[in-house]
């Protein structure tokens, strides 16, 4: 019923004209040298040497990117052309955002019927709908999908549920691999509704959540620790 209800957020991306966002053709052409990166080898690259007409562009060692790891597996498994691997990747994302809140709301109200009304709403928040056709921003799009089960692990593991640790590390990794300006500005979100929910023991619960996110920084550490050591080589200012 959650796809059911997702498939009109999603039709954009089933046919026709893709949208004409401002990034879309961004991420397809890194997707494309990601792929040519991997044929040579290099599964964790840094570099793109065929990105700037050939100059060589370091956008790997800077700008998470997860999302166009599934962009270039998508189209190498599935044969597709890298437009409808973005499609796919896109669609995904949707019903992924709808799951991940139907779990979050869920687990905090109790109740399935009000997981399926937020999971609704969330799909259709005109902040993603924004961002996934006028934006074309994927990278956030897939840390903001990813945000609701980082939301539910988190809670739950700060409730004692030890599993959660590594469930919300990984959640939360997936966060910084995507988007790590997101992953900034959701931080104390996390942190704070995992205290919340698990108020009765406070210090317990911060342990617990200290540990998730401190597996998530861990498993991220192959993007954001390099970009962080050689910062002073890069022109960041806007």
């Amino acid at each position: 019923l959650l796809a059911l209800l997702s498939l009109p957020a999603a039709f954009p991306f089933l046919g026709g004209n893709l949208p004409r966002t401002n990034d879309i053709a961004t991420h397809v052409f890194r997707a494309f040298e990601l792929e040519q990166l991997l044929r040579a080898g290099v599964l964790l690259p840094r570099w793109g040497p065929q990105l700037v007409h050939g100059y060589g562009y370091p956008i790997f060692n800077y700008f998470p990117y997860l999302p166009h790891y599934f962009i270039t597996l998508t189209h190498m498994a599935s044969g597709v052309d890298y437009l409808w691997a973005y499609r796919l990747v896109a669609v995904g994302v949707t019903f992924v955002a709808g799951w991940g809140a139907y779990l979050c709301a869920g687990d905090l109200f109790g109740d399935e019927s009000a997981g399926l009304l937020a999971a609704v709403g969330y799909v259709y928040c005109p902040y993603l709908l924004m961002t996934a056709n006028v934006r074309g921003g994927l990278p956030e799009s897939v840390a903001l999908a990813v945000l609701p089960f980082a939301l539910w692990a988190w809670a739950r593991a700060a409730r004692g549920e030890r599993t959660f640790v590594l469930w919300g590390g990984v959640a939360y990794s997936v966060i910084i691999l995507s988007h790590n300006g997101s992953a900034l500005q959701l931080s104390p979100l996390l942190l704070a509704y995992a205290l919340w929910r698990g108020r009765e023991l406070v210090a317990a619960a911060l342990g617990r959540v200290s540990a998730a996110a401190g597996l998530g920084l861990g498993l991220a550490a192959v993007y954001w620790l390099p970009a962080l050591l050689e910062l002073d080589f890069a022109q960041v200012a806007a």
